[in-house]
């Protein structure tokens, strides 16, 4: 009789465990067939979104990018929430296909990134317009022309594009506009990558922090853009060779994705030695502090070979680069004295207007808030978790994020947002490794919902923190063909200077939008061409060439632009 009931009791137990793993294979394919409906929709939304938007200039408003989404845009940034949420209930669950996570990064970044590559007519940034140029001509010499020396010392900046122009057999016009979208996009694999190799939860997370809060301009056709991909590569194998047995190939990759940097962007080796740095001083510290986790050895041989790789080739071959240099440190340390908050986030902004002034304080906010969670990160991980991959992860944030808050302090403005962008790809899979670590506390939870509240905030205030400067970085198809005429004519192309962004005998739109945006001055430079002794040879409607008649013209003209500018006049 006791065995019957034994036999039952046993026979009941397998109904139940079946019943349980029956309604959880349920829960799991009704819980993925919701995530596929929501990124179908999303993509049907994104279609709408593109379709009905058309900017074919702007108007000196930083908000005018933002006024110009449809409703399709912010719906599907809606539901583009509510299927990470899902994704993210998933991987704490255990592991899921990952192609659910690779369709929801794509279509994230195409919300973020793809739109102004759609909706624009030209590529975004007046930089890339020299770096499309340097390209078509070293595509149709066969070599690389030298160009101010940059092209000579750091020669992969120029061919990179060239060949996967040639390659695609597209123009370099067209690279260069899709160019965002293909870059964040090659970053954020990356990411992804790392995340779901070392963290068994919450990875998806990773991607979609970096997307959201990438704001600076650091993913157009430019050689800081190879610098930062190289960078991801270059994290990805570091974090390889040192979290798995030390092979041969990983050390052989390594070396050659230093060297690529190396020859790719000034820079960016730089700013990849100072996480390393702090990475050597910390893993001797951890000695004392007897909780060991990393080599020191090993990372004082990487740092040692990248700085020797590096600093010997600026000294044999880009001692001008090495030259800049220094004197970009000289110039920080100068301005160590201080200033207005705001003058020193934008060294140009003299009477800003208040849309502009509320997008560099959003800027502002942003930085602060990714230095705060990041510490708490940190903390968090050293409490729970403190094993080599926090320990390298760690590291590599604080020493990009002292770049950034360094040269804040020094109102060297040049790399404090790419100090930022750096920072951003440790800052992404730290915010993961941090809830994981402490997944059942209650610490962690209200530390989850303030990340998840600095998502949204970063995702749905993007059109304004992103875009917010288009108004003076991308011409219209008027400046292009204009800028065409004035290259077709030889003689004008010798008086006029386009490497600078308003030249004296030169109105143009975008120039206008920068002195109205930053200076309220946008009357006073266009009312500075209807000066008598001024000769009108092309007009697109918004790209106006003027010739003076006399040098006196000509010198009234340099002083209004140098007072109205921000470079010194050639």
């Amino acid at each position: 009789m006791l065995i019957g009931i034994a036999k039952r009791m046993s026979q009941t137990k397998a109904m139940h465990g079946a019943m349980m793993s029956h309604m959880m294979s349920w829960i799991i394919a009704r819980r993925t067939r919701i995530i596929v409906l929501l990124l179908v929709s999303m993509v049907t939304l994104w279609l709408l979104t593109i379709a009905e938007m058309c900017i074919t200039k702007f108007p000196p408003d930083s908000f005018y990018f933002a006024t110009q989404l449809p409703i399709y845009y912010w719906a599907g940034l809606v539901l583009g929430c509510s299927a990470l949420w899902l994704l993210v209930s998933s991987s704490s669950k255990g592991r899921h296909s990952a192609i659910l996570d690779i369709c929801f990064i794509i279509i994230l970044a195409m919300y973020l990134f793809g739109i102004p590559s759609f909706v624009y007519a030209n590529p975004r940034f007046m930089d890339v317009y020299g770096v499309i140029d340097r390209i078509i001509q070293t595509i149709e010499v066969g070599h690389i022309i030298p160009y101010g020396g940059w092209d000579r010392e750091f020669p992969l900046q120029a061919i990179f594009p060239a060949q996967i122009s040639l390659i695609l057999g597209t123009s370099v016009f067209q690279l260069a506009r899709f160019f965002p979208l293909i870059h964040v996009l090659l970053v954020s694999f990356l990411i992804y990558a790392i995340s779901r190799k070392m963290l068994s939860q919450y990875y998806i997370l990773a991607p979609a922090l970096y997307l959201s809060i990438s704001w600076m301009p650091a993913h157009h056709l430019s050689p800081q853009s190879y610098g930062l991909m190289l960078t991801a590569v270059f994290l990805f194998l570091l974090i390889a060779r040192f979290m798995d047995k030390p092979a041969t190939t990983k050390k052989l990759l390594l070396i050659a994705i230093m060297a690529t940097t190396v020859l790719s962007h000034a820079p960016t080796p730089l700013i990849n030695l100072v996480p390393l740095l702090l990475m050597v001083v910390l893993s001797c510290g951890s000695t004392f502090w007897q909780r060991k986790v990393i080599s020191t050895k090993q990372v004082a041989m990487v740092t040692t070979v990248y700085a020797v790789m590096y600093f010997g080739y600026l000294h044999f071959n880009a001692s001008d680069i090495l030259a800049v240099a220094v004197s970009q440190i000289q110039t920080s340390l100068n301005n160590l004295h201080g200033g207005n908050i705001l003058v020193t986030a934008d060294w140009t902004v003299t009477e800003p207007m208040r849309c502009h002034v509320f997008i560099t304080w959003l800027r502002l906010l942003s930085v602060v808030s990714v230095c705060l969670v990041g510490l708490v990160s940190i903390l968090l991980l050293f409490k729970k978790k403190y094993d080599r991959f926090a320990f390298l992860i760690s590291c590599l944030f604080l020493g990009y994020i002292s770049l950034s808050v360094a040269f804040f302090a020094t109102q060297n403005i040049t790399f404090v947002e790419r100090g930022f962008v750096f920072a951003l790809v440790p800052f992404s899979i730290l915010i993961p490794l941090a809830l994981s670590a402490g997944i059942r506390s209650k610490l962690s939870k209200v530390f989850g919902l303030i990340c998840g509240l600095l998502l949204i905030f970063h995702l749905f205030l993007a059109p304004l923190t992103a875009r917010g400067v288009d108004p003076y970085m991308v011409p219209s198809k008027s400046e292009i063909a204009g800028r065409e005429f004035v290259v077709r004519n030889r003689e004008l192309k010798r008086q006029i200077d386009f490497r600078v962004y308003g030249a004296p005998v030169v109105f143009q739109t975008i120039w206008y939008n920068y002195l109205s945006l930053k200076h309220q001055m946008g009357e006073e430079y266009a009312n500075q061409f209807e000066v008598p002794g001024l000769d009108k040879v092309y007009n697109s409607g918004q790209f106006r060439v003027f010739l003076p008649r006399d040098k006196n013209v000509f010198q009234k003209l340099l002083e209004v632009w140098h007072y109205t500018g921000f470079r010194e006049p050639r």
